[in-house]
């Protein structure tokens, strides 16, 4: 039996299991009309399938698993060879909502225990806010596998958007979680291989959750079966998928998103009318489906939408989308109102949707002669554009090639090459030999190494992506008409490899000649503008000049604005950014004003960017404390911390920072008690999170030495703080605030212990360089201020003794 049609058997299976007793016999008489051969064997196996099969000791086909910690509370599904249980994971006092999946007893072998565990090392690989996490794995009491995942309470897709009456619109936007999900997967060399309705979710908070990766394969590893047909579901089946000689790769997960997308938009299958099996793998096979926009009476659906379903659709993998972020990309500047990629090529295309994208401010140069000549020059541009896209994507496809043609087949079978050692190698030649071998212009051989410079730079290999990108900038700065777009990418990306060294000013002069670039060629309100001013304000801060990087995120806020909606999630991080320095400035009611308008700039977004989101509600607590609404800082920063741990997990850096951020409300209301223990609380996750040479740990030491200031222990809040102070090395500028802090709380305990001019002094040049850098808690200045009076009181007092 062939793929095909053991998967029009199996689907059949499929469908009579869902039916009553009465009905499955009706459609079993319908079958055995036309395949009595078929109706038969299926027969057989219905029979087989309602007839317990003791396993040795294992206990019958659908008992429950007995797993330790776990309390099983329904089922929640099953399929061919597994079920899939509600339960409820118990360790010590927590509680956690599960999904157990657990291989039928009856049912599994060596094979299916080898696909299962082949899915557990999948999911352990995977972490994207739109894939449902792997919580834990094992064996249950009678040796049988079983993963666990976290339960989703949410909505098919497709039901979700008809429920909720979705506009289309707000269909792709959902969809484009997915892709984005499928294509972080296909970064990590997993097809899922089952893409289909029952296994992507909408969770209550709006977002999609793609599940099940029962059946997904590793591409760097063999496959359990040739086809997988035996797993897959027919109607969203590729081609090649139902073909035994051939590969599920990639391109079949694109095929599947564009039948979910179908269905999806146009509110039909690409099949038509066709549901039997037969004529399913017919029409998968051979028939080319209708655009949606004529298969569906959903509004909306135009001529751009048409093509990237269709480009998704194609029989030939390689007429496909090369990548699901391609598919994406299209999808989003269907969003925007921009020209799309699937049609690339259309006579005229880009001209046209530019003219309606535009019109309103096109409408006075209609001259016929003027638009004759305009259209002359746009169709020579386009024709330019495409050769040089072309160009590119030749070098990005030779790049990828000399990247597995540096590994040796033998490493590659014993697993003993990484994927940064391949990296390595493949960066090593383009830069060695780059220039004789490949046989290209400098343009596409520029395009290239900065495509593999940007692998090299995710992968953290900041040394060779350095290489990388100054070798491009020496092809591409003498060309006659060199591309600006890449330059300045090229250039700000080199500083973002600075910053991530710690070497601020020579990011912040790379982002200054990017910022130069563009501002020469006339640009002044650009997206990609705005983005450089965001970053050179970092840069500025980092080296200490406040005013300066205030003066640059005014400049990318005002250049974001115009650039809404499509720079919203920048702008939404500019706005963050400009309250915390006005917070710095001492002006709390300007700044909690900012990070309000973040907020409300980041809950437009979809789906809305979350550890965004989490940075922002951490301002504004801290807004609020410099407000000294205490209160509802409290409140802000018990739900901010909620948030981030149900979203990062309790062991995360941002659950560290929003601790010590709540520990400086409690210093200030002196709640001795609290302050302590978020303190321990606080050192115990940091040491975690980084066990030596973490400064974090010395604030917090820091912060306890205040306790015993407050309470007047002066003896152990210097005994606390001397180390502090011989520990900090040479501290970024934007913490000097912090560090001079520490100095005046040092001076001062040594004054109240033994006033003399000299802590007074030292005191005093502490409070001199908090006035010129205040830190945070604003408050802390005018304490500090405070400590200084008090101190000189002591001192005359002392000298009047002597």
């Amino acid at each position: 039996m062939d793929a095909a049609a053991y998967l029009r058997h199996k689907q059949h299976f499929l469908d009579l299991l869902e039916l009553d007793a009465t009905a499955r016999e009706q459609a079993l008489q319908r079958l055995a009309t036309d395949e009595p051969e078929l109706a038969a064997a299926l027969r057989r196996q219905l029979a087989a399938n309602e007839t317990p099969v003791a396993l040795l000791d294992q206990p019958a086909a659908g008992a429950p698993p007995q797993v330790a910690h776990y309390q099983l509370l329904r089922e929640l599904g099953r399929g061919g060879m597994g079920q899939v249980w509600l339960a409820e994971r118990r360790l010590g006092e927590a509680a956690q909502l599960v999904a157990l999946k657990q291989i039928l007893h009856s049912h599994w072998n060596a094979e299916d225990q080898r696909r299962f565990e082949r899915e557990i090392r999948i999911l352990a690989a995977l972490e994207h806010p739109h894939i449902a996490p792997l919580v834990d794995a094992g064996t249950d009491a009678n040796g049988a596998p079983f993963l666990a995942t976290a339960y989703i309470e949410g909505e098919r897709l497709d039901r979700h958007c008809e429920q909720h009456g979705l506009n289309l619109a707000a269909r792709v936007q959902l969809f484009c979680q997915l892709a984005d999900a499928v294509a972080y997967a296909h970064r990590q060399w997993i097809v899922h291989r089952d893409i289909k309705p029952s296994n992507i979710l909408v969770s209550s908070d709006g977002n999609v959750r793609l599940l099940d990766f029962g059946i997904a394969r590793l591409l760097r590893e063999d496959a359990i079966t040739a086809s997988g047909a035996s797993q897959l579901t027919l109607r969203y089946a590729a081609p090649e998928q139902l073909q035994a000689d051939a590969g599920a790769g990639v391109g079949s997960d694109i095929y599947s998103l564009g039948v979910v997308l179908y269905e999806l938009i146009s509110g039909r299958s690409p099949y038509g009318e066709a549901k039997e099996s037969k004529a399913l793998v017919a029409a998968i096979l051979s028939q080319e489906p209708l655009p949606p926009s004529q298969a569906g009476a959903r509004r909306g659906i135009n001529r751009d939408l048409d093509a990237i379903c269709l480009k998704a659709l194609r029989k030939d993998p390689a007429q496909r989308y090369l990548s699901a972020e391609a598919l994406l990309g299209d999808l989003q500047r269907w969003l925007r109102g921009e020209a799309v990629e699937a049609r690339r090529g259309e006579r005229g295309y880009r001209l046209r949707s530019t003219l309606r994208q535009y019109w309103p401010w096109l409408a006075a140069a209609a001259a016929a002669a003027l638009f004759f000549a305009f259209h002359l020059y746009r169709v020579q541009r386009q024709l330019d554009e495409t050769q040089r896209e072309r160009d590119k994507a030749r070098a990005v496809a030779t790049f990828f090639q000399e990247l597995f043609n540096a590994a040796n087949p033998g490493e590659t079978r014993a697993g003993e090459i990484s994927a940064q050692e391949l990296l390595r190698r493949s960066s090593r030649r383009l830069l060695e030999e780059g220039d004789t071998v490949f046989g290209m212009g400098e343009d596409a051989r520029a395009n290239m190494l900065a495509a593999a410079a940007r692998v090299m730079a995710k992968q953290g290999l900041n040394n060779e992506a350095e290489s990388l990108y100054k070798r491009a900038l020496a092809l591409w700065q003498p060309l006659p008409q060199p591309p600006e777009d890449d330059i300045t990418d090229a250039l700000h990306e080199l500083g973002v490899i600075a910053y991530a060294r710690g070497d601020y000013a020579g990011a912040l002069a790379l982002e200054q000649q990017a910022i130069q670039r563009r501002t020469d060629l006339g640009d002044d309100d650009s997206y990609f503008l705005g983005v450089l001013y965001g970053n050179a304000s970092v840069y500025r801060l980092m080296l200490g000049d406040r005013e300066g990087s205030r003066a640059d995120l005014r400049r990318a806020a005002g250049v974001l604005r115009a650039n809404l909606p499509g720079s919203r999630a920048n702008y939404a991080v500019t706005l963050s950014s400009l309250g915390m320095t006005e917070l710095y400035r001492g002006a709390a009611a300007q700044g909690h004003a900012y990070l309000l308008e973040a907020r409300a700039q980041n809950g437009q977004l979809v789906p809305e960017r979350t550890a965004g989101r989490l940075q922002i509600e951490r301002g504004i607590a801290a807004s609020l404390r410099e407000l000294r609404r205490d209160a509802e800082a409290e409140a802000a920063y018990a739900k901010v911390l909620a948030d981030a741990r149900a979203f990062y997990g309790d062991t995360h850096v941002e659950v560290a920072r929003i601790l010590h951020s709540q520990l400086q409300l409690y210093l200030l209301r002196r709640d001795w008690p609290r302050a302590l223990a978020v303190i321990e609380e606080t050192r115990a996750l940091e040491t975690r999170l980084q066990a030596q040479n973490n400064p974090r740990l010395l604030s917090l030491q820091a912060d306890r030495a205040r306790v015993h200031l407050g309470r007047g222990e002066f003896r152990e809040a210097e005994a606390l703080l001397a180390p502090v102070i011989a520990g900090r090395g040479s501290e970024r500028a934007v913490e000097s605030a912090s560090v001079d802090a520490e100095r005046a709380a040092l001076a001062y305990a040594r004054c109240r212990l033994a006033a003399s001019a000299q802590t007074h002094d030292s005191l005093a040049a502490a409070v001199v360089a908090l006035r010129e850098r205040p830190p945070l808690p604003y408050a802390g200045l005018a304490q500090a201020e405070g400590w200084l009076a008090d101190c000189g009181v002591r001192v005359v007092a002392a000298a009047a003794r002597d």
